[in-house]
């Protein structure tokens, strides 16, 4: 019988990396406007969903919290442990209602990495998102309506909100590979 022995290590290419995803759901949508009264609840909660085909990485999820058009509130949200497929359980993003200035709309940025290089809450001050990798975030972006000044019966009101959404702007973000999820 013949054969072979081979002596030397085998070469496999390195395992591509692909982003996380912010999964639009129909209870989610993202680019959604979410309505909060602060006289009647302490906090927001809102439940991610993530997807991520790298089945091994935990993924940490980060909020960017601009309060009418006014400098970032960072807020860390949990871990989002491996869960054997890509759809990973949803996790909670607390939101404290005190950061939400009544009467006015708030841009959130939902960023979700495995490799954060910098720690939550750390401000981020260059417009980054404090990732290693461009290629490993992914990013949602939500509406909050904080409508204690009940801007459904009051006109000042609902100009004031529509006209702080105006004051926000969109970051520039790199663009990342796109990825279909089962």
């Amino acid at each position: 019988m013949g054969g072979c022995l081979v002596t030397s290590a085998a070469e496999f290419p390195e395992e591509v990396k692909v982003p996380p995803i912010v999964v639009d759901t129909a209870a989610l949508p993202i680019g959604s406007i979410i309505t909060f009264d602060q006289t009647k609840e302490n906090e927001l909660a809102l439940p991610i969903t993530t997807s991520d085909a790298n089945l091994d990485d935990v993924l940490e999820l980060r909020a960017r919290l601009s309060v009418a058009g006014q400098n970032y509130e960072n807020i860390c949200g949990p871990s989002i442990t491996p869960s054997g497929e890509p759809k990973r359980e949803q996790a909670r993003l607390s939101i404290p209602g005190s950061l939400l200035r009544k009467g006015a709309c708030s841009k959130l940025e939902v960023l979700v990495s495995s490799d954060f290089s910098v720690p939550c809450p750390k401000t981020i001050t260059d417009g980054g998102f404090g990732v290693a990798e461009e290629t490993d975030l992914a990013f949602g972006v939500f509406w909050i309506w904080e409508m204690s000044n009940g801007p459904a019966a009051n006109a000042t009101a609902a100009q004031d909100i529509v006209t702080s959404c105006q004051t926000l702007t969109r970051p520039t973000i790199t663009p990342m590979p796109a990825t279909m999820v089962p």
